[in-house]
């Protein structure tokens, strides 16, 4: 739109300039002014002499035949170079006969420093401002004339001066002369600053693209590429000039990550459509020499100023190691970590949709519960790297038994659990007796002897009337016993007196079992320190993650892993939460006094995180003891926030402003872990031991651990490892920056009662010897 302007400006400077070459060719019968004119002023001859130019030749010729025609020194175009008009820049300079290049003025204290029109002093002008440097280029100057150059927007662009060691008479018929050839200067100048403009943004543009770590791919109207970026050649396996003219859909190919589907041009779809256009994020990017890169990106229509659209935009970038890293978390996630085989979380959903199909449908699928015998014995004799090698070689010999769509998965220890689809039950007892077989033929050596062991099946079928994913579990592991109590090795299909043979041998925990041990208090309290990993021991803070062990009848331990899916099962992991926090609180409560810098880290569960009174019952604990809030921390599971965010995010908000802390627990076990950390307020995180523990060997998990405690530093959250076990782990750790870490190599877990009322060594709590 300027630039229409600024033609329209010069067609009409020029319009004038010939009626007033025609008018001062007329011959006159008396003058045209009263004044006299002085002698020797070639007028027609000044403006014929720069009409035909344009550009910089009109700038050129324009200071020439001004100096020429009106016989004066020098007379100099420039630019204005600053924002406050004082510094100007020669454009063309033309001093006594000849030209002077790239000259810079200024104009302070000048003639025409405040002027805004044309400024003319006949004589005097260096007494007159005898400290303008622009008249001391010419010193003496006796004559000067200027006159600012305006743009469309009346601001001034630049300047026309002409400097004379004499005094210099100009009549109107000159100085009218100069104000036109002003304006068309003025035009002139405005169109040079406006391309050359345009010419520097397009050349910061292209820079720019060349520089990004995004690739850039331009079309035209019809979808044909006029523009790569480096990015985009690397990505594509297409040089620019290779690829100029081309379809953008023979050059940029895309695929469906997960069907192999070509997907359609997105830039004639945007074309098209005009709009923008995201593909999906599993699009994969197949190049020239046929490499795969996961990309995201999107393709936008490029509109003119009249709104039409004349190509297409297309950004993307390589995301592969981004979604390999996904990949492996979610696997994690799934995952059992010695096996391969989906963990106990994820069988569990399959089973639901399972449940729902066979609901849904009236279908007939099929559960087994697989529990190894003599795997103990095994595990005793050779170790527990032989039971981890014979845990692998076992799971392979199942897997290769099953159909693909049938689920292997591992519980826990030596469980295992197979869910057959679309599988009748007298074929599925089938499947039993297979997997049977191939288990007791199998010898497993280790150290040149030679293991047997065998495995008992439970199998329950699922149809429309079964109940819930918990009952089918339940029913299976109690088809399981009752299986190894018919002299093992064997399968059995679940019966309704398996509950009570099980209940009878103790094998299987009832709610009234997790009700009694809390109201007869047969649980344990443990602690583990965490240990700093900070050279400087002054900083040292005493901290202890509170463990929970169940007692049996025989006085030895049982593990969360064996009576908290039970009690979460049952709903009573909330109880059991409130039963620690009332024992750390009533008695223990003189560790605390005794150590004013102990922390310890009590766990909740996600059934306490849902209990809106939970925060006002821990208040009144704190009320009522003499425990400070800045010596309790509370652990949360990362899986927790997927299902109750808000209440995490009450629970934490509510706490935290008394003086608790807040770890997040497990964290990097999901995908969705750093989405939460910039809206919930914890105060640790601690890196998943999955991660953590082959950090020293595998750069993937190293560089999941350090991408988590640079984002939590980043945000003001301390960091602890989990199973942070051996002393290459560690100076990875130390190395990383990781705060703190836990593992029993670091500190077992010892009874708080053995404590008693001595003081805490800090020596438990303190950091590693730095090397």
């Amino acid at each position: 739109m300027i630039d229409i302007f600024i033609v329209a400006g010069i067609c009409l400077v020029l319009t004038a300039l010939w009626l007033l070459i025609r008018e001062a060719k007329k011959p006159k019968s008396e003058p045209v002014a009263k004044l006299p004119e002085p002698e020797n002023r070639q007028v027609p001859n000044l403006i014929e002499g720069t009409f035909g130019a344009t550009g910089e030749a009109f700038f050129y010729s324009l200071v020439r035949e001004l100096a020429q025609s009106l016989n004066i020194d020098a007379v100099l175009l420039a630019s204005c170079e600053d924002d406050h008009q004082e510094i100007y820049r020669t454009l063309a300079y033309w001093c006594n006969g000849s030209y002077i290049m790239n000259q810079t003025i200024s104009l302070l204290n000048s003639p025409c420093e405040d002027t805004g029109g044309l400024c003319y002093l006949e004589t005097s002008a260096s007494e007159l401002y005898p400290d303008s440097s622009l008249l001391d280029r010419h010193s003496p100057v006796a004559g000067f004339f200027a006159i600012k150059l305006l743009n469309s927007l009346g601001k001034p662009v630049g300047l026309i001066a002409g400097l004379h060691q004499s005094a210099l008479r100009l009549g109107k018929n000159e100085l009218d002369t100069i104000k036109l050839l002003s304006a068309r200067a003025a035009a002139e100048l405005e169109r040079k600053l406006a391309v050359s403009d345009a010419l520097t943004e397009k050349e910061r543009a292209q820079i720019t693209l060349h520089s990004i770590g995004d690739g850039v791919i331009t079309t035209n109207n019809v979808g044909c590429i006029d523009y790569m970026n480096p990015v985009a050649e690397t990505l594509t396996g297409w040089r620019f000039h290779q690829a100029m003219g081309m379809s953008l859909e023979a050059v940029f190919h895309l695929e469906d990550e997960k069907t192999g589907k070509v997907i359609p041009d997105p830039a004639l779809r945007c074309l098209s459509e005009k709009r923008v256009v995201s593909p999906k994020s599993d699009n994969v990017l197949i190049s020239r020499t046929g490499d795969r890169y996961s990309i995201q990106g999107t393709a936008g229509p490029m509109m003119n100023t009249r709104g039409d659209c004349i190509g297409a935009v297309l950004v993307f970038r390589d995301v592969t190691d981004l979604h390999r890293l996904q990949k492996k978390m979610a696997h994690q996630a799934t995952h059992d970590p010695l096996t391969g085989l989906v963990n106990r979380s994820e069988f569990e959903q399959r089973l639901e949709k399972s449940l729902q199909s066979a609901k849904a449908f009236e279908n007939t699928h099929a559960l087994l519960y697989l529990d190894l015998d003599q795997f103990k014995m095994v595990n005793d004799a050779a170790g527990h790297l032989a039971g981890d090698e014979l845990l692998k070689q076992i799971c392979s010999l199942l897997a290769n038994q099953l159909r693909g769509r049938d689920t292997l998965g591992r519980l826990g220890g030596d469980e295992f659990c197979v869910l057959l689809e679309n599988c009748p039950l007298g074929k599925a007892n089938k499947v039993a007796e297979v997997l049977i077989d191939i288990i007791r033929e199998y010898r497993f050596l280790w150290e040149n002897k030679a293991y047997q062991v065998g495995v008992s099946i439970g199998i329950v079928p699922i149809t429309a009337d079964s109940t819930s994913t918990a009952e089918l579990m339940l029913h299976a592991d109690q088809a399981c016993y009752s299986a190894k109590d018919l002299g093992r090795g064997r399968a059995h299909i679940y019966d309704q007196k398996d509950a009570s043979l099980a209940q009878q041998n103790g094998q299987v925990l009832q709610v009234s079992d997790l009700r009694d041990a809390i109201i007869n208090h047969q649980f344990q309290l443990l602690y583990q320190p965490i240990i700093s990993l900070d050279a400087d021991q002054s900083r040292v803070q005493m901290r202890a993650e509170v463990l929970l062990r169940m007692i049996d009848q025989s006085g030895n331990y049982i593990l969360p892993g064996a009576f908290l899916p039970a009690a979460d099962r049952f709903g009573l992991t909330a109880q059991i939460d409130r039963w620690v926090i009332d024992k750390v609180f009533n008695d223990y409560a003189h560790l605390f006094m005794q150590n004013s810098n102990l922390v310890l880290n009590l766990n909740l569960s996600a059934q306490s995180v849902a209990d809106e009174a939970l925060s006002y019952f821990i208040t009144q604990m704190f009320d009522k003891s003499v425990v400070s809030p800045h010596q309790i921390c509370f652990e949360v599971n990362e899986a927790i926030l997927n299902n109750n965010l808000p209440g995490i995010s009450q629970l934490t908000e509510q706490l935290r402003d008394i003086g608790c802390g807040f770890v997040l627990k497990n964290f990097g076990s999901g995908l969705s872990s750093f989405s939460f950390l910039k809206n919930l307020k914890f105060d640790f995180i601690k890196i998943d031991g999955n991660i953590v523990s082959d950090i020293a060997d595998d750069r993937v998990d190293h560089g999941m651990v350090e991408s988590i405690n640079s984002m939590a530093h980043l945000l003001g959250i301390k960091t602890i490892a989990e199973c942070a076990d051996g002393d290459s782990v560690i100076q990875s750790l130390k190395l990383l920056g990781v705060d703190y870490a836990q593992g029993d190599l670091l500190a077992k877990p010892v009874s708080m009662d053995d404590l008693g009322g001595e003081k805490l060594s800090e020596r438990e709590f303190s950091g590693i010897p730095a090397d």
